[in-house]
């Protein structure tokens, strides 16, 4: 009887876990970059029971009994979501695979999100940063920072990140061999 519940109880907290995984999705459908998530279920251990002879035949019947489920892997679904249009001339998109590199020189992090903005650093320095306020890193691993004399409205993204038509600055995209071994911060 205590096994017949115990059993019951890993497809019990093993679905809660689908269905928490189910909300955090919904929650993030607006969300910028968001990766949607699925759980992936593996059995637990079968345990043979006593084989029962029929009369009829000489094949002895073997029934398994299976001790319940667990979750196996959280993995994310990295296909290129619906891209928009926007007015912002820093704002760009991945189509495709790979990551927009951000942090600083000692750390590093990766985004899809490319929400970017130029703004004032606490150092006077104008710099190219993400919508949290990570600096968007160049191919040189930097933080991209403009002259001071530079105004915002000259910064426009194409293939190349320009600056005055003059200037051309290549924003560092990061791709992994198994994405789904990244973890979320």
């Amino acid at each position: 009887m205590m096994r017949s519940l115990w059993t019951a109880a890993t497809g019990m907290t093993s679905q809660q876990t689908h269905v928490d995984t189910i909300t955090n999705n919904i929650a993030n459908v607006n969300t910028i970059g968001y990766k949607q998530e699925t759980v992936n279920f593996k059995t637990l251990l079968y345990q043979n029971m006593l084989p029962t002879q029929q009369e009829e035949t000489t094949n002895p019947l073997v029934m398994q009994m299976g001790h319940g489920v667990r979750v196996a892997s959280i993995s994310k679904n990295f296909s290129t979501g619906n891209l928009m249009q926007t007015n912002n001339a820093t704002d760009v998109a991945i189509d495709g695979v790979g990551f927009f590199v951000v942090g600083n020189e000692e750390e590093q992090s990766y985004t899809r999100d490319g929400s970017f903005r130029a703004t004032t650093t606490q150092d006077g320095v104008i710099a190219l940063v993400t919508a949290d306020g990570q600096y968007v890193l160049s191919t040189d691993d930097a933080p991209i920072v403009f002259d001071e004399n530079i105004l915002t409205s000259q910064i426009s993204i194409d293939t190349f990140l320009k600056v005055n038509q003059n200037d051309d600055f290549k924003v560092s995209l990061g791709t992994f061999y198994k994405c789904n071994r990244t973890i979320k911060i």
